[in-house]
């Protein structure tokens, strides 16, 4: 599965699979993709995990449809920006899967055949307006031809953008939300055909067209996401988002109060840090232009030895072999010193990204944390600045613990920076991550490998949770004056803190500010049984 990270690529030839991730403009044209082999969540033919500003026009996606699987034709998540246009998705369970803050998708002229659900967007998914006529549902579907999890509150920002009448071919006959019947609003205008649509073709030059203030953006500007569970998550990533937007594009302040009155508090706080180091790390890659520019030369010279060469190779008379001969001793030359010439290129260029590299990790290591959030972004800027920016594509045994155990979390708790760790622990071992057991509600949640709980976990009460500097835990009367042991482990078992009590306080407070921002398993132990385990968030 080819895994683009660079700062910009076009592909035009055919591939397997797709996972675009980490900063990239990806230009996706005209390929045919099998959705991935398995059974497991996970099983997606493109996936922009955290993958902002790509263009995906013309693809198809045919796959074996099977009920008992996940297999996806495309998957989006925490992914901002993205023009999908003209691609045809047939055969798979799900034909595209929006997760988390997705805003500003132009979702035009797909094709959405024969699929178990055409479109599913989770809870907490917001995708922006969409218009009438965008897409065409002409398949069956024996779940849900398209449909949303959330509440009202969780998908404000994601309405469809609908005008009546609905026709069964353009649109499926109703895109079902349980909790909103009202999902679709009348709003006129509509796009009936990808050729007739200037929005949705790739721009030669690679830039996109400019962008505009819409409802979504006024929300976000107002922190309106109130819903506690992804609420927190979407204000976090929208807000970077909605920051980087106004500071490429300043022409479009002055236009809404609430988004200039944003643009101008966020200056100076995490979010405004984070994009000018996103802007450095892009800056890291400008002098690709440069080595291209090198190596186009050295195919025009390797193509005219080898011309010149065959053409010697055909000659019979002395003078016209004694002038090829000299053409290609010139045309050598000149071969030779652009190679030399693109050495001391790379030379240059690596010191430079050194540098570069290593003063963008001490601008990230002044960014303050103000939550899990900041803190999973922080460590995710670190190993990359520390790996990839610098040429280096393997991970230390403490990069590989910090990676694991940020692309483990749940996204809605660790934002985008969940599937940048994901991208970069591939490195590692190709693995998928289960997103649907991840962001089970805590209760539901799947307990640490090989446990099996004898007491239940709510008997124990670990608080406060978020926590910093200290664990409050809630004994049960039935153990107090028993020797309990307390085991903080990460979420790849790696232990962190012991403690041990025989106390017969109710309550026992145990120090953590020693532990590093993230997410970590708490377990309760007596005489060798495990009593109980909670996840527990810690934030510095």
């Amino acid at each position: 599965m080819p895994k683009l990270q660079r700062k910009q690529a076009f592909i035009r030839q055919c591939a397997r699979r797709l996972w675009i991730q980490l900063s990239i403009t990806a230009f996706i044209l005209c390929l045919s993709l099998p959705p991935q082999d398995g059974a497991g969540f996970g099983s997606y033919s493109t996936q922009l995990g955290g993958a902002s500003d790509n263009y995906l026009y013309g693809n198809t996606v045919t796959g074996t449809i099977e009920l008992e699987n996940s297999s996806t034709g495309l998957f989006a998540g925490g992914a901002e920006g993205n023009t999908l246009c003209c691609n045809i998705f047939n055969n798979t369970r799900y034909g595209l899967f929006f997760w988390g803050m997705c805003n500003n998708t132009r979702l035009r002229h797909s094709s959405i055949g024969v699929h178990a659900t055409g479109l599913r967007c989770q809870p907490g998914t917001v995708i922006g307006d969409q218009v009438h006529a965008g897409n065409q549902w002409g398949g069956s579907y024996s779940e849900y031809p398209g449909v949303h999890w959330g509440t009202f509150d969780e998908i404000s920002g994601s309405e469809f953008l609908v005008q009546p009448p609905i026709g069964t071919i353009i649109w499926p006959t109703g895109l079902h939300s349980p909790n909103n019947p009202d999902w679709f609003n009348p709003f006129p205008g509509s796009a009936t055909n990808c050729a007739g649509d200037s929005g949705c073709e790739p721009p030669p030059s690679g830039e996109k067209e400019p962008p505009v203030i819409d409802e979504t953006d006024i929300h976000i500007a107002e922190a309106g996401f109130e819903n506690p569970l992804y609420g927190p998550y979407l204000n976090w990533e929208g807000a970077r988002h909605l920051y980087c937007k106004l500071a490429n594009y300043p022409s479009l302040l002055g236009q809404e109060g609430a988004v200039d009155d944003f643009f101008e508090e966020a200056g100076g706080t995490p979010i405004a840090a984070f994009y000018e180091l996103d802007a450095g790390i892009t800056a890291l890659y400008d002098s690709d232009v440069l080595l291209q520019a090198r190596q186009a030369a050295l195919v025009i010279y390797l193509g005219q030895l080898e011309k010149l060469k065959a053409e010697l190779a055909e000659a019979t008379d002395e003078n016209a072999i004694a002038q090829l001969n000299a053409y290609i001793e010139i045309t050598g030359g000149l071969l030779a010193s652009n190679w030399q010439a693109l050495q001391a290129l790379y030379q240059e260029l690596e010191a430079q990204h050194l540098l570069g590299a290593n003063a963008l990790i001490e601008e990230n290591a002044l960014v303050s944390e103000e939550g899990l959030l900041e803190a999973n972004r922080k460590t995710v800027n670190d190993i990359f600045l520390s790996t990839a920016a610098q040429g280096i594509f393997s991970l230390d045994e403490s990069q590989l613990e910090a990676v694991q155990s940020i692309a483990e979390q749940c996204p809605f708790e660790g934002g985008q920076a969940v599937y940048l760790a994901r991208a970069l622990y591939q490195w590692h071992e190709y693995r998928t991550f289960d997103d649907l057991a991840l962001c089970e509600e805590p209760e539901q949640r799947p307990a640490p490998p090989g446990i099996e709980p004898s007491t239940p976990a709510a008997a124990f009460r670990f608080y406060p949770n978020p926590g910093t500097v200290a664990l409050n835990v809630a004994v049960p009367e039935a153990y107090l004056g028993q020797s309990l042991e307390l085991r903080l482990l990460s979420l790849t078992r790696r232990p962190m803190a012991n403690w041990a009590t025989g106390s017969a306080n109710a309550i026992e407070r145990l120090e953590t500010d020693q532990i590093p921002s993230g997410i970590y398993w708490v377990e309760v132990w007596a005489a060798g049984q495990q009593l109980a385990f909670e996840r527990l968030v810690v934030i510095k």
